[in-house]
């Protein structure tokens, strides 16, 4: 039987929406919604590569342009949300930590919203070395002939953002995208290769996101 007395009923909505009010039937709610755990699940390693790489290199490239200044709460580029991010992130550690330290402890959001409106004008577009630093020159033919780059990139970005939040608050995935969840996670693989294609060469190893996916009909393996 499945457990529908431990979640809401607004969520279990979702699950009884993919069938489109034909077999609603609890063995085939039940398996959605043991596939969206797997998708889930299968979905971490893009997901966690990416954000490391990312915050990796946007941390080396304003290093290379402002040195370690650049993660102060005085540095006159912050926006309120960033520098009130940056606040909450070093009341979590100690007062000795590194900069490392404070890297690490801000999430993916922090660093894709680097991307946003104000900062593409003011920080990445006025140093070109900026995008050099940032993307491996072979691998961002995407971004290499376009004006307005860094735009892309957080457009880019900004889904795989919003998608890691849904899976962090334990959310349906499977409809994501309008049901083209395999699309985002392709643009992550491919981001994931234009920040660091060592990194993108090890995802194979750890990466079964097509397998479980089944091209959209991977629930079935949970009947």
């Amino acid at each position: 039987m499945f457990p529908v007395n431990t979640i809401p009923s607004v969520r279990l909505q979702r699950y009884q929406k993919f069938f489109k009010l034909v077999d609603q039937t609890h063995e085939n709610i039940r398996a959605v919604y043991l596939w969206n755990l797997a998708l889930t699940q299968q979905l971490m390693p893009v997901i966690a590569l990416l954000e490391v790489s990312l915050r990796t290199k946007v941390d080396s490239a304003l290093n290379s342009q402002f040195g370690q200044a650049w993660l102060t709460q005085s540095w006159p580029q912050f926006q309120p949300r960033e520098r009130g991010k940056l606040i909450e992130a070093e009341k979590n550690i100690r007062a000795t930590s590194t900069h490392d330290d404070i890297v690490a402890q801000l999430n993916f959001g922090f660093w894709v919203n680097l991307f946003d409106g104000p900062y593409r004008q003011h920080v990445w577009y006025k140093q070109a070395t900026l995008k050099t630093n940032l993307l491996e020159e072979i691998n961002h033919v995407d971004y290499l002939c376009e004006k307005a780059w860094a735009s892309k990139f957080y457009g880019d970005l900004k889904p795989l953002k919003d998608l890691r939040n849904r899976m962090f608050h334990h959310e349906a995935i499977f409809d994501y995208n309008k049901g083209k969840l395999d699309e985002t996670y392709k643009n992550g693989v491919r981001l994931l290769n234009a920040l660091c294609p060592q990194t993108h060469n090890q995802l194979h190893r750890v990466d079964t996101f097509i397998a479980v996916w089944g091209k959209g009909q991977g629930w079935q393996r949970y009947k």
